[in-house]
């Protein structure tokens, strides 16, 4: 017995694979590395901040990194809601393993959108330039 892990598409046209796609696997991989990339442009911004006084460099950073983790958490989201239409006889193995990781892709860009904007506050309490 042949099982198609497809999902299926009202407006019949053939079938798509979620899987397959690279936004599904940027929505999956992108809290954690946005956030490393955000950490090490800010570290490298505290010469620039120094130098013109204001925080404005890392709050850029930051406002960019939140842009890419949030486009990474609404198709995450959009994703998960395509799974959850499927026919509940219609499911399959595939279907399980897309559907966790679109859940685990959401409850990451939640946190590590958390954790970004975390990192940035900082930058208002405490001065990088104090000598």
């Amino acid at each position: 017995m042949i099982v198609d892990d497809r999902i299926p598409d009202r407006t019949g046209a053939p079938p798509r694979v979620p899987g397959k796609g690279l936004m599904f696997w940027y929505s999956v991989a992108a809290g954690p590395l946005i956030w490393a990339i955000h950490v090490s442009v800010s570290y490298m911004m505290v010469g620039l901040v120094c130098d013109w006084g204001t925080g404005l460099p890392i709050y850029l950073a930051t406002l960019v990194a939140l842009a890419a983790v949030g486009i990474a958490g609404y198709y995450a989201y959009g994703t998960w809601r395509q799974l959850q239409q499927v026919d509940p006889d219609e499911r399959s193995r595939i279907w399980g393993r897309e559907n966790l990781l679109m859940t685990s892709a959401l409850v990451m860009a939640a946190l590590f959108s958390l954790i970004i904007i975390g990192s940035a506050v900082q930058v208002v309490f405490w001065s990088a330039c104090t000598h």
